[in-house]
């Protein structure tokens, strides 16, 4: 495994295979083993005795198929009805179910659990089919579709106000809130035993507790089927343990437990003898550490400042260990290091709000083409050359692009340094421009401007368009279409296009060199600008996760190192020796230079 991981960390040059066709050598060798294996091709003296065993291996094979398998949950006819018609006809049968399962779909259904056999091939002999016993087959497609279609008729019950069902997977939670609590949890708990019931879905009466809030325990007992259930002080639900007073003092020996033990293996990692690089010690501790602490954050947000400090001195024990920074080093110190890592992943779990894709937006299949062609800069560094020789490559590039028919847009955003950004492009004699939501990027201010030139073209153009940016990275982020970021913009773009392109339009996205003396781009950078200024928002949007995920690190990592150098002025010697030593920048080790060596350095 450790290999694995390190190939991933650090890859090896890409080697020739030691076969032309590896694949192709594989299958032969299958194919050889098994034309070998046939019985037509054994010794005589061995077929001989394939004969005589013939009987018996029939007879064991037979048996084999009539034995009962326990793992099989055999079910009688009266229960086959009864799930069908109360578990599917009653959840997903029913006319007005908003699933839209037909009859068809059931009797398909329905010959899966009945019509069930099976048959063994061996040595080139088919032996007879078996019926199975009507059952459920293990690890069949349809187990988990009949699974939540159960479940989710859990939740069509019509509880008493106060009283709420949480359900994740095969964990229910049902929350009673209010001075009639318990008046209120025997109405509850009959109506889910009876939903229960009527599903054929069993509650594991064993593992079901009542755990109390703040409250005393009743003077009557509280009974699920008739079985009386117990009262707990703690419970583990979903990973998380809860008592009556959350103050999560059990969570938190678990949390500190957890990464104890997993604070040993990063240690192994660390160690010479395995030669882990930082980023693979860094991924194990976001993954296995920082994990921890995020999946319980909103269950800890009220902790007292001493517990709080304890969850910080646990992941900074980690964060020793993956630095290589001894137990005496000043804690501000090796905090520089990893405040853009701590903080980022502070910001990713906080900006974590969905950007869902535009409404009217339908995801291509494979095979379909683009809607648009990008004809993006061919060289490495494009304004490597004069801004005269890229102003005469960019007006020659248009004069082979344009057309008498063709509709041709110069876009562009820009964002002013208070934060404000506005989006325009200009069309012939026509210029328009909009005002966006202060704190947007300006990788969202040209999308926002290629957006609404396309939207323009297709009310107003009959031909084809023609979209001429500067913004490289807007073209190459629309060429790959990851939809990681700023979702809503993209697949607005591609669906406005994807139209346009229906009509039978061409659509060309051709980028630019700003900056250069071209009039059109020149004129749609002054409407962006002056679109800064604007005294309304006309384009509300939101920005986008990973602008504020830079923003935030950048102002968290200079307020460290302001606090730094306070520390500094105060005459603290370790952080005059790493402000010396490091001037603030991380010590890379020379590119090319051996693993093992980089991890001594470390």
């Amino acid at each position: 495994m450790w290999r694995r991981i390190r190939s991933i960390a650090d890859p090896r040059p890409p080697r020739p295979p030691s076969h032309p066709d590896p694949a192709a050598e594989a299958s032969h060798l299958a194919q050889h083993f098994m034309a070998c294996s046939a019985s037509h091709n054994l010794l005589s003296s061995v077929l001989a005795l394939h004969v005589q065993l013939s009987a018996s291996r029939v007879t064991a094979i037979q048996a084999t198929c009539e034995r009962p398998d326990p793992a099989d949950g055999l079910i009688t006819s009266g229960e086959l009805q009864k799930a069908l018609c109360m578990g599917v006809t009653l959840c997903l049968g029913s006319t007005d179910s908003p699933k839209g399962v037909g009859n068809r779909l059931l009797s398909w259904v329905r010959d899966f659990f009945e019509q069930r056999t099976a048959g063994v091939r061996f040595q080139g002999h088919l032996f007879p089919f078996y019926r199975h016993p009507i059952g459920t087959p293990q690890e069949s497609v349809v187990s988990p579709l009949f699974f939540n279609v159960l479940v989710n008729g859990l939740l069509n019950v019509n509880y008493d106000p106060g009283v709420t069902l949480f359900s994740y997977a095969d964990e229910l939670a049902l929350v009673f809130t209010g001075r009639d609590c318990y008046t209120r949890a025997h109405s509850a708990l009959s109506k889910l035993h009876d939903q229960c019931n009527k599903l054929g879905l069993k509650i594991n009466l064993g593992k079901t507790k009542c755990l109390l809030f703040g409250l005393c325990p009743p003077d009557f007992p509280l009974t699920l089927g008739g079985h009386q259930l117990s009262f707990v002080t703690l419970h583990q639900y979903l990973g998380v343990w809860f008592d009556g007073g959350l103050n999560f003092t059990r969570h938190m020996k678990y949390l500190r437990e957890c990464a104890s033990s997993i604070t040993v293996a990063l240690r192994c990692l660390s160690s010479l003898s395995l030669e882990a690089s930082y980023r693979v010690l860094q991924t194990f501790y976001v993954h296995a550490i920082r994990s921890l602490v995020d999946y319980s954050a909103i269950c800890l947000t009220g902790l007292a400042p001493p517990i709080i400090r304890s969850l910080e001195v646990m992941q900074n024990n980690a964060l020793r260990i993956v630095l290589g920074a001894p137990r005496w080093t000043w804690l501000r110190d090796w905090a520089l290091t990893t405040a853009a890592v701590i903080h980022g992943l502070a910001a990713s779990a906080i900006c974590r709000d969905p950007d869902l894709p535009c409404p009217w937006f339908a995801a291509p299949p494979l095979w379909d083409t683009s809607p648009f062609m990008i004809l993006c800069p061919s060289e490495a560094k494009p304004r490597s050359s004069t801004p005269t020789m890229l102003c005469q490559k960019g007006l020659l590039r248009m004069a082979t692009l344009h057309s008498p028919d063709s509709a041709a847009y110069f876009t562009d955003g820009s964002v002013s340094p208070n934060g404000s950004a506005g989006s325009a492009f200009v069309c012939s004699h026509y210029t328009e421009s909009w005002r966006l939501t202060q704190g947007v990027s300006a990788f969202q201010a040209e999308l926002v401007a290629i957006l609404v030139a396309l939207c323009h073209a297709y009310i107003h153009s009959r031909g084809d368009v023609i979209l001429h940016t500067n913004s490289l990275s807007s073209l190459q982020r629309l060429c790959s279409f990851s939809l990681t970021d700023n979702v809503l913009l993209l697949t607005a773009i591609y669906h406005v296009a994807s139209l346009l392109s229906g009509r039978g339009a061409i659509v060309t996205l051709h980028w630019l060199p700003g900056h250069v003396g071209i009039a059109g781009n020149e004129l749609a950078d002054a409407a962006s600008r002056s679109a800064c200024s604007l005294p309304e928002v006309t384009f509300p949007l939101r920005p986008s996760i990973s602008h504020l995920i830079t923003t935030w690190v950048s102002t968290i990592t200079r307020l460290s190192r302001d606090d730094h150098q306070l520390c500094i002025s105060e005459g603290s010697r370790s952080a005059a020796w790493y402000a010396t030593a490091t001037s603030y920048a991380p010590l890379l080790p020379p590119p090319g230079l051996p693993n093992y060596l980089v991890v001594r350095l470390r």
